[in-house]
């Protein structure tokens, strides 16, 4: 997911990113010229004087950090790509920066925050989407031969599926119309059986994936991707291009094929799925799985973690886990957008 930007100024960097060198501040001064956009900031927890609050990475991080009192805990999620500069910031301005908790989508991103960040732990955003919302239908019809769940954007390459749409009953969707993030134009994308003109329910949303042979994934870069997670909790075989964000961390031989960013090659790609079905109820079962191992890591890194160094003895953060929708806490479903006003005043009070 990446955030709307309007009206501000890019950040000129200092030089290229040195992610094979130490850091010095001159890399990376803080200065007002961040982006600052609005992102997901929710009080999550509140136990014993502790607030424990959740929040997206965004380039405006720093400005509201200093802010943290000694009991505020703060856990990032990624909404994009990894960019290690806008983490140092964030805990580079904090002044408790050990109460900071960076979860991080992949492997990659893991092991280069880990060398700077006081708290970076593999976790991956996707395994906090709820598993009973996708589901495999095994009485519908497949009437796509491919499926591509995307915002009408050039970031998500929708031009790589014009050789399927070619040979192939290609739909397009994407379950949330807004004019606002589009800039790719409709008779720009690949000819197409199906797109939806509305917003679509989630049932919906799960109904249109089990119509499908393969889904695509076809962007180079952004966060974890809900929607790659959605195919795979409906059983549905994923092809994907080369990425970075986070989303190949789900991917296995059974589960997916990534292919180069040609047309070609992801026409080769679907075609190969679909002669050498899977079995959607192993996909699925192995999705979730993975899932759960990367929960239990969310509880042991970072709650058990908090709960003992805060002596929170009688809080059963286990139970407290179970019992929120920690997706809709990261806002990513839920109206809790906050600008960078609105994220100061919730934190002065």
């Amino acid at each position: 997911m990446k955030f709307r930007l309007s009206g501000i100024r890019k950040r000129l960097w200092p030089g290229k990113t040195r992610d094979d060198q130490p850091w010095t501040d001159d890399d990376w001064p803080i200065e007002d010229s961040f982006e600052t956009v609005r992102g997901a900031f929710n009080l999550v927890f509140e136990t014993a004087g502790v607030r424990i609050f959740t929040a997206s990475l965004i380039d405006a991080s720093h400005l509201w950090t200093p802010l943290l009192g000694e009991k505020d805990v703060v856990i990032f999620s990624d909404p994009w790509t990894s960019r290690l500069e806008i983490a140092r910031a964030a805990q580079g301005a904090a002044r408790f920066p050990e109460n900071l908790y960076f979860l991080c989508n992949d492997s990659q991103s893991f092991y280069l925050r880990r060398r700077i960040l006081r708290n970076a732990s593999l976790v991956n955003q996707n395994c906090f989407l709820d598993e009973n919302l996708f589901f495999v239908d095994d009485s519908a019809e497949k009437i796509y031969d491919a499926l591509y769940n995307a915002r009408r954007s050039k970031s998500k390459r929708h031009y790589l599926a014009s050789e399927i749409a070619e040979a192939m009953r290609l739909a397009l969707i994407y379950p949330h119309h807004d004019d606002g993030w589009y800039d790719l134009d409709e008779d720009q994308l690949p000819k197409h059986v199906y797109s939806n003109k509305s917003n679509l329910k989630i049932g919906e949303v799960a109904q249109i994936i089990n119509q499908a042979s393969v889904g695509l994934v076809l962007s180079e870069a952004e966060g974890a991707c809900f929607a790659s997670s959605e195919y795979l909790l409906c059983g549905v075989p994923v092809v994907s291009t080369p990425s970075t964000g986070g989303r190949s961390f789900w991917y296995d031989d059974e589960n997916a094929m990534i292919v180069d960013a040609d047309p070609h090659a992801v026409f080769g790609g679907v075609s190969a799925l679909i002669k050498a079905p899977r079995d959607p109820h192993r996909i699925r079962a192995a999705h979730i799985a993975l899932m759960l191992r990367q929960r239990k890591t969310f509880l042991d890194e970072v709650l058990a973690p908090i709960a003992a160094r805060f002596g929170l003895q009688d809080w059963n953060y286990e139970s407290a886990f179970h019992a929120c929708d920690f997706l809709k806490e990261f806002g990513f479903k839920k109206n809790c957008w906050r600008n960078l006003d609105e994220i100061r005043e919730t934190l002065s009070v």
